[in-house]
């Protein structure tokens, strides 16, 4: 399995993560809590995979862009916050890194 594909499943966990998050941030009781925190080992579970045949700083690196960009677009489409202009030139600048991290 590629190390685009591990870390872009981790990164939506991540992303599943912070909605969960989100949601009991507003006054949902604590198993929410609980669920969210799966949710985040479940990504970093994919992320120390990938620790065996990527250099760990460029694989953190890689599952956080993941995480950012999901986020943006999860938080348009689900929670109807618009995307400024500034993290569109954000999601821009990210691919740019992914492309000057692992080429």
């Amino acid at each position: 399995m590629s190390t685009y594909l591990i870390l872009f499943a981790g990164g939506v966990f991540l992303t599943a993560g912070d909605i969960v998050f989100k949601q009991w941030a507003n006054n949902t009781p604590w198993a929410i809590y609980v669920f969210g925190l799966a949710l985040y080992l479940i990504g970093l579970i994919f992320l120390v995979r990938t620790y065996r045949f990527e250099n760990i700083a460029v694989a953190s690196a890689l599952l956080v862009i993941c995480n950012i960009i999901t986020l943006v677009f999860v938080s348009w489409l689900y929670f109807k916050e618009p995307i400024t202009l500034t993290e569109a030139f954000g999601i821009l600048l990210s691919l740019g890194a992914i492309y000057l991290l692992h080429p």
